[in-house]
């Protein structure tokens, strides 16, 4: 048996047209538009989450009054609920 070694090795491809199409790829954000985008998001969030401590001791502060008045935590419990 015989072996043979080949150095060099040909390949031919064709094509049925002869047109090239070319594409350009691009950064939508560059990194100031994406810390912005960040930021405004962060500062949604942060916005939102404060709101929602507000409301909860608005109605904390809403219970400790009304307990005041006369009322117990059960009636004022039995209140809230209907």
């Amino acid at each position: 048996m015989r072996l043979v070694e080949l150095d060099n090795v040909e390949l031919s491809l064709y094509f049925a047209q002869n047109e090239v199409k070319s594409t350009e790829e691009f950064y939508v954000y560059d990194f100031f538009n994406f810390l912005a985008e960040v930021g405004g998001t962060m500062g949604l969030l942060l916005g939102w989450s404060l709101l929602s401590l507000v409301g909860w001791a608005a109605d904390r502060r809403g219970c400790i009054r009304r307990r005041d008045e006369g009322e117990t935590a059960e009636e004022v419990a039995k209140k809230d609920a209907t």
